[in-house]
């Protein structure tokens, strides 16, 4: 599986109403599992709003979109957070 920078932004330019998206791979029974978490901004609702698809389209892929409260996501500028152990 491989993810590319741009792709989560890819998907946040889609979706103005989106105020931060960050991308978190992890495991589940040794499968890599993608999460797209992401903040709206005050004006949208969750009915504004079709992630899922914009997350097969970009990244080709079929996984878990989450929300999270808005500003709840680090500012830090990681878009991609590898959180996969290999013990």
């Amino acid at each position: 599986m491989f993810v590319y920078l741009n792709q989560p932004n890819e998907i946040a330019a889609r979706h103005p109403k989106l105020s931060k998206a960050r991308l978190i791979v992890s495991q589940e029974k040794a499968h890599d599992v993608m999460t797209l978490n992401w903040g709206l901004t005050p004006a949208a609702t969750n009915h504004d709003i079709t992630i899922s698809e914009s997350m097969q389209a970009a990244c080709k892929v079929h996984d878990w979109v989450g929300i999270v409260a808005s500003g709840s996501l680090p500012n830090d500028g990681k878009v991609i957070d590898d959180i996969r152990t290999y013990e």
